[in-house]
């Protein structure tokens, strides 16, 4: 079963990741990553040493959960310009804006255990969709002439989902050769 339907939600999700890309989000986030890295080593050991490695398992663990807490409002940030700037893209190339949020819709239906917020690395669903929607409905000069009807959908064919898995297959295989 494939869970992308219409091909306004497909480009949704292309536009979003094209716009990490533009951004150099996965690049910043290492940078951040690797200075938060230095600084809870720095603290993990002085803290070892102050307490002469008596309680390393739980200094480590806890600067191990500090790390990972530390980058997540950054991540959820990263998510929601993507999401923004993919609409905007969307938009500008021609395409109905409204897949993203149809798909984070249809999201919100099956994922029902999703973790809260404030312990994801990505906005709630419903953060999304309200953010979209309400950007969708602001910025009427860019996103005026599409509907938010899924009424009004593209269908993606069979066919055409073989084709798009044919091709992500032959990017990751071209990615794990460099």
């Amino acid at each position: 079963m494939r869970f992308v339907h219409y091909r306004e939600e497909l480009a949704g999700v292309l536009c979003h990741e094209t716009s990490h890309d533009i951004h150099h989000d996965v690049l910043h986030l290492y940078q951040k990553q690797q200075k938060a890295a230095t600084v809870y080593t720095i603290g993990d050991f002085l803290a070892n040493l102050a307490t002469g490695g008596k309680y390393s398992g739980v200094i480590d663990t806890l600067a191990n959960v500090g790390s990972q807490f530390q980058a997540l409002p950054y991540s959820r940030d990263v998510e929601a310009a993507a999401d923004h700037k993919g609409a905007i893209t969307c938009a500008q190339a021609g395409s109905n804006p409204w897949g993203m949020v149809w798909l984070f819709q249809r999201f919100e239906t099956i994922d029902a255990n999703a973790p809260p917020e404030f312990i994801s690395d990505h906005p709630t669903n419903q953060a999304r969709i309200a953010a979209l929607e309400q950007e969708l409905q602001r910025n009427v000069a860019l996103f005026g002439r599409y509907s938010p009807n899924i009424a009004t959908a593209t269908p993606l064919t069979v066919a055409a989902s073989r084709a798009a898995a044919a091709r992500d297959a032959a990017h990751k295989a071209v990615a794990k050769k460099h």
